[in-house]
């Protein structure tokens, strides 16, 4: 039987310290770039820790001991009892989560944050310009954080210092999924965000940069360090989106966005339709018909098996967000792309297995949208400078 590589600290209602695991035989995480992410824990049913974990506990997984990195973090969502003939000591427990940026996925993002959702009478949508991270931390503070609502408070939920990072973005919700809105404005911004526990069991909501990375974190079998390469690739399923403005009728605003890029390498013109209602400004317009080509453009996505050596680790020398290289090996091809994901298995008798998907939407068009999109952010900033 291997020691586990990993550290599982468990935290009770409160997120005070119960105290570590001491024995499990499997732990399954998925971590995912901007999204929510999973946890799958399996020890003995009759350990100390298990009662926790099944009255509503929450755990900290760390990379290494307990000093080490932060793997994730998440609450307890569900639990399985096995037992059987074979089985001493009580059976095993299968416990599960999702990690900590579960509690602002819960959200919705208020027209008007202030008020109750009875109470939204005067304001249309909750419209905010600045740098990524100010504006995404604002969304957060104001519908889930210190700010919000007493009642639509998490619990021990702050935000990071710190307001400048990304490029200027437009928010515009109107009972708007929170984490849909920090998604696309983080894809905008070129920024990633998390929510992790930190000391003193609160969650803190962070928005921080990606890095690039191609130069110290590769893979490849020359490396050591790939086992697995699988490649794919599909069609967009929109390269030309009419955005309808506001106005009734005839004088109804429509803007065409096309991405003739990728019109002319699949040989394809998909039509798509963008309700904008909201807004009559042209930049905006435009602005929500390039999110849609960037979102739903070409897909490319590459999906490794790792194998952790001493200098590259995930966690440790990459995370979620940053740029890697893998040489596949294939007629010399190199793929220098985004870390969308990362799957950890680890079982007692057979030990770490890491699964690691690379790729981005709209891979081909994306640098063009992007710079248009950027140029449209900066338009739309100037225009709600002067309203």
């Amino acid at each position: 039987m291997q020691a586990p590589p990993y550290t599982v600290v468990v935290r009770d209602n409160n997120r005070a310290r119960v105290g570590k695991v001491d024995v499990f035989t499997e732990l399954d995480c998925i971590a995912r770039f901007n999204d929510v992410g999973n946890w799958k824990l399996t020890l003995p049913f009759a350990s100390p820790q298990a009662e926790a974990l099944v009255t509503g506990g929450s755990v900290i997984i760390h990379i290494g001991d307990e000093s080490g990195p932060i793997l994730m973090s998440g609450r307890a969502d569900e639990y399985e009892f096995h037992r059987n003939d074979s089985q001493p000591g009580g059976g095993t427990i299968w416990v599960s989560g999702s990690t900590d940026d579960a509690v602002v996925f819960d959200r919705l993002a208020y027209p008007d944050p202030t008020a109750p959702a009875t109470e939204q009478t005067e304001e249309t949508n909750d419209v905010r310009t600045g740098a990524a991270e100010a504006v995404m931390k604002a969304y957060v503070d104001y519908n889930a954080g210190p700010n919000a609502l007493a009642a639509r408070q998490v619990p021990g939920l702050t935000i990071a210092s710190g307001t400048s990072l990304g490029a200027t973005v437009t928010g515009n919700p109107r009972f708007t999924p929170l984490g849909d809105l920090l998604k696309e404005l983080a894809t905008t911004g070129g920024v990633g965000f998390r929510t992790v526990q930190v000391s003193g069991g609160d969650l803190e909501f962070q928005v921080y940069e990606p890095e690039d990375r191609t130069d110290t974190a590769r893979f490849g079998w020359e490396l050591g360090n790939l086992a697995q390469f699988e490649f794919r690739k599909a069609a967009p399923k929109s390269t030309r989106v009419v955005v309808g403005g506001g106005g009734e009728g005839t004088a109804r605003v429509f803007r065409e966005i096309p991405d003739t890029d990728a019109e002319a390498a699949w040989l394809r013109r998909v039509e798509v339709f963008r309700d904008a209602r909201d807004t009559s400004e042209t930049d905006v317009l435009d602005q929500r018909g390039v999110e849609e080509l960037v979102e739903n453009g070409e897909q490319i996505s590459t999906r490794i098996a790792t194998v952790d050596t001493p200098y590259l680790r995930f966690g440790v020398h990459y995370n979620l967000g940053d740029l890697v290289t893998v040489m596949t090996g294939y007629t010399g091809q190199v793929i220098k792309d985004v870390v969308r994901e990362v799957r950890i298995q680890w079982a007692a008798s057979s030990g770490p297995v890491i699964t690691t998907e690379v790729g981005t939407s709209s891979a081909n068009s994306t640098p063009r949208m992007k710079a248009e999109l950027d140029r449209l952010n900066k338009r739309v900033a100037e225009l709600e400078a002067q309203v």
